[in-house]
């Protein structure tokens, strides 16, 4: 019984890790996770959900993408109109468009992807509590289990 839970330990915190990184870092083929801060997409992208973005040479009315606006905040809406190198943007739950057009060189990528409620997990991770819960606790049983099993193997080797 313990091998089982050690082994869903184990893969849970692997699983934990890797998705932490993945929404940290830069990975090949330039996708990225960003999470949603706002409501603006909804009912598309609701706040708490992880986006998936990836840079595209070519962007259209209506793609769903995200920019760094002038004040170096990621935004994720629709583009509503292109005007050469000028782009018009729109949250869907907004009723009006966004008041400064912004240019190629500020989009980080389009949404491919939409994680629903994943970023409220983000979130939780990089919090004390959850960083208690879902790293440390789990590594403390494992370290335990680790230091009962030696032990028994310690008993073991001495009964030879």
């Amino acid at each position: 019984m313990s091998k089982i839970i050690n082994f869903f330990l184990i893969l849970f915190l692997l699983l934990i890790t890797t998705f932490f990184l993945f929404s940290q870092l830069n990975f090949p083929g330039n996708y990225k996770i960003l999470l949603v801060q706002s409501g603006s997409m909804s009912p598309v992208i609701n706040t708490g959900d992880l986006v998936i973005i990836k840079p595209s040479s070519k962007y259209q009315k209506g793609d769903i993408i995200t920019f760094l606006s002038k004040g170096k905040i990621n935004i994720t809406h629709r583009i509503v109109d292109i005007q050469g190198n000028q782009i018009n943007t729109k949250g869907d739950a907004n009723q009006v468009n966004d008041q400064d057009f912004i240019e190629k060189k500020q989009i980080l990528g389009k949404v491919l992807y939409s994680l629903p409620n994943f970023g409220y997990l983000v979130f939780f991770i990089k919090s004390i509590p959850g960083l208690i819960a879902l790293i440390i606790i789990p590594a403390t049983i494992i370290i335990y289990q680790e230091f009962v099993q030696i032990k028994n193997n310690f008993k073991k080797m001495s009964k030879r």
